[in-house]
């Protein structure tokens, strides 16, 4: 079967220029961000795929770079076997209807001067539905599928609490029917009790609209219970990609291994003592050379992991791991 979204080595920098006399007088370019570097992932039709690591990680770029909100430095996205890496204009809006994507603060991601019918009621106009009794049949039933009185529909955003206006970006990503949500970060900014309730509503949602997640997250308790697969990533690489129950009852990568013990009660896990991690992640503007994880590494082998950086090994179905502790493995120059 054909994957619905496909990274082909992907990478994403961001230039970050210095100061006209900083580059007269040091005679270098401008600095490069490496958001996101070689990154091959597929994400397949009605799955949640979990996307996790420590901030700064790439995550959020990754998912930018896969609904074409930004454009990759190199590399394909391919989506339903169509290359969109390139994509512009009318093909790009077109390729877009079917891609929506909800982000982290609820309280930024909705236009404060519009109401809710303004908001969602601009989502349906790009589905196609301009008649304004219509759209007000679509967006009361819509309101009421994520548990919220119909009377919201002239309300601002400023009247809601941080759990109903996610809701509401929910049915705005909704109203044009996408095939790919990417959900950045989707509940980390609400309480405890309201991120339950948002994750079942999300859970639901897939199940009747027929939906596909990358779901963006470093909770990886919240990630545990409503993905399918989870990839790890770090300084912008993939370390290990795997079904959900594999990679946490049987963790490869030592990052991984270090993340897992964070997660509170928990016991799923297949590591039972907590890996302190010691130094600081390296800056993106200047990665290391080699694996980028061996300057924190506790089970790093010297020169091999600070030289070459480690090609992916197939350690079980569906279970790769990019770490030269699981051989054979397809080396490449760092």
């Amino acid at each position: 079967m054909m994957p619905l979204l496909s990274f082909e080595n992907v990478t994403k920098h961001f230039p970050l220029p210095s100061s006209l006399l900083g580059r007269v007088l040091a005679g270098r370019r401008d600095r490069l961000v490496h958001a996101v570097n070689d990154v091959t992932l597929e994400l397949n039709e009605n799955e949640t795929l979990g996307l996790v690591g420590e901030s700064g990680s790439g995550k959020s770029t990754l998912g930018r770079v896969g609904i074409r909100l930004l454009k990759p430095t190199s590399g394909k996205v391919l989506f339903q076997g169509e290359d969109i890496s390139t994509a512009e204009g009318r093909r790009l809006r077109s390729i877009r209807r079917e891609m929506q994507v909800i982000f982290q603060n609820p309280y930024s991601s909705l236009n404060p001067r519009k109401t809710i019918r303004q908001i969602v009621g601009a989502a349906l106009k790009v589905r196609g539905i301009r008649d304004l009794k219509q759209q007000e049949e679509e967006i009361c039933q819509l309101l009421r599928r994520v548990s919220l009185p119909v009377r919201f529909i002239d309300a601002y955003p400023h009247q809601l609490s941080g759990g109903q206006r996610q809701r509401i970006s929910i049915i705005r990503a909704l109203a044009v029917r996408p095939k790919l949500i990417v959900a950045d970060e989707p509940v980390s900014a609400l309480d405890v009790s309201v991120q339950a309730q948002i994750i079942r509503l999300l859970e639901e949602l897939k199940k009747e609209f027929r939906l596909t997640y990358l779901f963006i997250a470093h909770d990886l308790r919240v990630v545990y219970h409503i993905s399918d697969r989870v990839a790890v990533m770090y300084l912008g690489r993939l370390a290990e990609v795997a079904e959900t129950e594999e990679l946490y009852k049987a963790p490869m990568h030592p990052y991984t291994r270090a993340l897992l013990p964070a997660i509170p009660k928990l016991e799923r896990t297949g590591v039972k003592e907590r890996v302190v991690l010691k130094g600081t992640v390296p800056s993106p503007l200047d990665p290391p050379q080699g694996c980028f994880f061996h300057t924190r590494c506790p089970e790093k082998i010297g020169l091999q992991c600070e030289q070459a950086a480690p090609g992916w090994t197939q350690v079980g179905a569906g279970h790769r791991v990019a770490c030269f502790r699981y051989g054979p493995t397809m080396m490449k120059d760092a």
